[in-house]
């Protein structure tokens, strides 16, 4: 293996970058000499959108999504409105903030929920983002209703997911406290959605109309992260400053050699070009639940046009000679702090050639920074990849698909896949079936409805992965970390047996993020998709079909549109005990890499 001469050093006592190869040095140094040639860094801030395109007309669409590069500024002039509204409700006593809303809507609002302790006197932040009605369920009995905020949370004010809560929970405050039940509702949209008429016309206590020019996902230092994380007593105005720490080190006067997000951003693509396209993500157990909001963000940002890196959050431990050469480390660490990665660990890894970042923190509040920072890697990665890292081509297709089946739902009273079930299946059974045809599996066999997925089918499924794939498990089930670690002994036997990463995602939230790249991105996905059926269910008021309904059409939707796409492809269906079920269907699974 050669060595690089040297690698590129810390720009900032925060951050460092290494290479241990030659050519994947050469190439970053090289795209960083091309962006300097191009004026990047001033055009970049000038909102200039043939910095990512040629064609006029996506360049206007980038244009209009920028607006996140002013974000910490313009929202520091919001921050008395925010506070004095948060002060409003806990002078209130609301003990509840329930956020009702999906993807980039959610996923800020949910690391601050995790991370940040509440002070005392600020109510509970709880994010449902989750059409499960077993998920649905848990939050309305684990609320007092009467003391209960709710932020209803959409860009669009549309989307299907969270107009069904709204509908679901303003019913119930609706029939106890009738045209009152308003004041307990709070929008956040942009200005002239469907959801700002809603609001208006049923006596919301508080719209927040957010800026038009932020994407969903480059939006968490906007109203939809900003506005929940006040109402738990998180100081807004620190995270900001936080922030404008990083728009500094990102700044057009900054010289890109010294640029960390640039950097990253360019290092990124140039590792995915060569074959380096997973992204490992190492977090201190504090900030672990960052990394779900920097995979949606990746993902969804850089997988299309067969191009795209892959976030892989919370991986089990293994050790290093079973990662493949597909592999690109970034390290995130607290100073001064329990926890963090360990040290010896990263430089194993660029002992034996991986790449791999390194992000230091001051503290929790940092937080700020990283929102930002890794905005600006996203739209630099997407600059050098060749496409657009602010539009989402593929995650309308899943969507059409599902609302086709709702559609036919009421019409006809079931969906497609209802004549699949087997009635009086013991509690955690399982079924299951693999369309894939020849072509796309080769002689692995079909698996027959009602028939329990046997380890040799799995098996000759699996014996199609080939170095640089991964395995994405799709779990349209209640989310929850019991869920995710019963998972934890086949990421880890994948990963000593075939080399392969993994990833764990839960519907519908994950097909607002890398469901973009499954169907966009490479083509070297191999998909699992575990579907419980519940027994319990929750009507939608006003609509034909039930969170149940809505659940599996998702998953069916998705799973077609998976298909549609020629990617390798399993759907099992977990009837009753869903933990009970997932376990005879992990012991199977590993049965076929024994």
């Amino acid at each position: 293996m050669k060595t690089a001469e040297k690698s590129i050093p810390a720009v900032t006592e925060r951050f460092s970058i290494q290479f241990p190869r030659v050519e994947l040095a050469q190439a970053v140094r090289g795209t960083i000499k091309s962006l300097e040639g191009k004026d990047f860094a001033r055009r970049l801030w000038n909102k200039d959108g043939t910095v990512w395109t040629a064609d006029k007309a996506v360049q206007a669409g980038i244009r209009g999504r920028l607006g996140w590069l002013d974000a910490p500024m313009v929202s520091k002039a919001a921050v008395p409105e925010i506070k004095n509204f948060a002060e409003e409700v806990v002078r209130e006593k609301f003990g509840y903030v329930v956020l009702l809303g999906i993807g980039g809507s959610s996923l800020a609002p949910d690391v601050f929920s995790k991370v940040f302790k509440r002070p005392k006197g600020y109510p509970k932040l709880i994010v449902l983002d989750s059409t499960d009605p077993v998920a649905v369920k848990e939050v309305e009995q684990s609320v007092e209703l009467n003391r209960t905020l709710f932020i209803v949370s959409s860009k669009s004010g549309s989307t299907i997911e969270t107009e069904s809560f709204y509908l679901y929970f303003y019913d119930l405050l609706k029939r106890k406290q009738g045209a009152a039940a308003g004041r307990q509702f709070v929008a956040i949209t942009d200005a002239g959605s469907s959801l700002e008429k809603t609001a208006g016309e049923n006596g919301f206590r508080k719209i927040f109309l957010t800026p038009e020019d932020v994407g969903g996902r480059y939006s968490a230092l906007t109203y939809f992260g900003l506005v929940p994380a006040a109402l738990m007593g998180i100081d807004i105005e620190k995270l900001l400053e936080r922030a404008e720490m990083a728009v500094l080190e990102s700044g057009s006067d900054v010289p890109i050699s010294a640029n960390p997000a640039i950097l990253l951003g360019a290092a990124l693509a140039e590792s995915a070009k060569l074959g380096r396209d997973k992204l490992t993500l190492y977090f201190p157990k504090a900030l672990e639940p960052f990394g779900d909001w920097v995979e949606q963000l990746v993902a969804e940002s850089t997988g299309k046009q067969g191009k795209g890196v892959l976030p892989v959050v919370c991986e089990p431990g293994t050790l290093l000679k079973f990662y493949g050469q597909d592999r690109f480390f970034a390290f995130t660490r607290l100073a001064r702090v329990k926890g963090n990665p360990p040290q010896k660990r990263q430089n194993d890894l660029l002992k034996l050639g991986h790449p791999a970042a390194q992000i230091v923190l001051k503290d929790i509040y940092d937080i700020g920074a990283l929102f930002f920072f890794w905005e600006m890697v996203t739209a630099v990665a997407g600059i050098c990849l060749v496409i657009d890292p602010f539009d989402e081509p593929n995650v309308s297709e899943s969507k059409q698909i599902t609302k086709s089946l709702l559609a036919s739902f009421a019409e006809k009273g079931r969906l497609r896949e209802d004549t699949d079930s087997s009635p009086g299946v013991p509690p955690g059974s399982l079924r299951g079936e693999t369309p894939l045809g020849r072509a796309a599996v080769g002689a692995a066999p079909r698996l027959r409805d009602g028939m329990l997925p046997r380890s040799d089918s799995l098996k000759a499924l699996l014996d199609t992965i080939k170095p640089g794939n991964y395995i994405a498990f799709m779990i349209f089930g209640q989310p929850s970390e019991p869920v995710k670690r019963m998972l934890n002994p086949i990421r880890a036997a994948l990963l000593k047996k075939k080399c392969v990463a993994s990833t764990v995602g839960f519907g519908p939230r994950f097909l607002h993020s890398t469901g973009q790249l499954h169907k966009g991105g490479p083509a070297g996905g191999l998909f699992i998709q575990i579907v419980h059926e519940s027994e319990t269910d929750a009507a939608i008021p006003g609509k034909p079909y039930s969170f149940e309904v809505l659940k599996r059409a998702q998953a069916l939707g998705d799973y077609e549109s998976l298909k549609n796409k020629s990617r390798r492809i399993i759907r099992v269906a977990v009837q009753g005990a869903f933990e009970t079920g997932l376990r005879k269907f992990c012991k199977i699974f590993l049965e076929s890499l024994a």
